[in-house]
């Protein structure tokens, strides 16, 4: 016993200081490859990580990294880019203009990029997607119901009430724009712990980049969310006529 536990002793030692060797090496070879990783930051905080092969007369071309083992040559206009960063060399490319659009001074736009990158990356409207879904199939299934009374209406030739009996309406095509325009009007909330750039807390133009990018994603997931829900509740309705 007393033999293990000095082995133990020396041994453990050993190991601790190969994790902490290796750890470092790690941190090292990331921090050499992230700097040497092109990357285009755009205004409306969208990211693309490739080579940076050619810049200027109004353009910037990349060679964007799509996946691992596939690369595309993609051009880019200099007026919806904010910045390059070419071997951790930052250069702006936003110039303030209102002829295009661009009234903010470069702080103003650099802050209001970095909320639009960071909603990008923490946003995640789980909610308002399955909401919408349960919705749209709430929708879907009350649609395709037929009532007693229906039934009882002599004016109708239907015979059996129930789920799936009812044909189903135009209703399923007000769904998704409703839902859309419901989930545009809330507001959001910026947490300061949900934030990848704390720095900007508080800065109005960060939070009207970070709102802007929230909105979309929030109205895309209930788009998503009723059309699949009314589906759903289609195909459950062809399923039903087809068991009947």
């Amino acid at each position: 016993m007393r033999f293990l536990c000095e082995m133990i002793l020396r041994v453990f030692p050993t190991y601790k200081y190969i994790g902490i060797f290796i750890s470092l090496c790690s941190f090292l070879i990331e921090r050499n490859v992230s700097a040497q990783t092109d990357s285009l930051l755009m205004l409306n905080g969208k990211v693309f990580v490739g080579e940076i092969t050619a810049s200027g007369n109004g353009s910037v071309t990349q060679s964007v990294l799509i996946r691992k083992d596939k690369i595309k040559t993609k051009q880019f206009a200099e007026y919806r880019v904010f910045a390059t960063y070419k071997a951790g060399v930052e250069r702006i490319c936003y110039v303030q203009d209102d002829f295009l659009g661009n009234f903010l001074t470069i702080p103003e736009a650099r802050s209001a990029t970095f909320g639009s990158y960071d909603a990008r990356k923490v946003v995640k409207p789980r909610f308002a997607f399955w909401s919408s879904f349960a919705l749209g199939l709430g929708v879907s299934l009350i649609d395709t119901y037929l009532s007693q009374n229906e039934v009882d209406n002599p004016k109708t030739d239907y015979t059996n009430p129930g789920f799936f009996q009812h044909d189903p309406t135009i209703v399923h095509f007000f769904g998704p724009p409703i839902l859309m325009a419901v989930w545009a009007i809330p507001k959001t909330k910026v947490k300061l712990k949900n934030m990848i750039h704390p720095q900007f807390h508080g800065d109005e133009n960060y939070f009207r980049g970070y709102h802007r990018v929230a909105r979309q994603k929030r109205m895309l997931a209930a788009l998503r969310g009723t059309a699949f829900g009314a589906l759903s509740g289609l195909l459950a309705y062809s399923v039903g006529q087809c068991v009947n």
